[in-house]
């Protein structure tokens, strides 16, 4: 499994926020309070839907000052045995997608995106919370 992309709008400090991950290994360095860490933790959220490595509820990680109309939502760009994905979680209601390359129509109910996304990799939340992310 290959992390390709990643975007985040409006979640935790970062207003628009998109990075490319080559092939490779890839830093992220900044001051303390840039945000390296909810980076991550977003990341991971948008692969598992769980949002408790930060404050629950998901809404506490929508960035401060912006109106509740405004979006809020990460979207990460993932391959896996020559399968492309994106994966968009919401920090608000009804913006939760799973694309799949070969697929008609994206997945948007979390339970599907969860169990689907469950079944490509191979492994379970859990293995991914204890070994891909610590």
């Amino acid at each position: 499994m290959r992390l390709i992309k990643a975007k985040l709008v409006n979640a935790c400090q970062h207003e628009i926020v998109e990075l490319d991950f080559p092939l490779g290994i890839t830093l992220i360095k900044g001051p303390n309070g840039a945000g390296k860490s909810n980076l991550i933790k977003m990341i991971k959220a948008s692969l598992t839907g769980d949002f408790t490595s930060n404050p629950p509820p998901k809404e506490a990680n929508i960035r401060s000052g912006i109106d509740n109309d405004v979006e809020s939502y990460i979207t990460t760009h993932w391959e896996h045995t020559g399968t492309q994905f994106d994966v968009t979680r919401a920090l608000q209601a009804k913006k939760n997608c799973l694309n799949v390359a070969g697929l008609d129509s994206p997945i948007r109910k979390i339970t599907e995106i969860n169990n689907t996304l469950e079944g490509m990799l191979g492994i379970s939340k859990r293995v991914v919370d204890e070994f891909i992310f610590v």
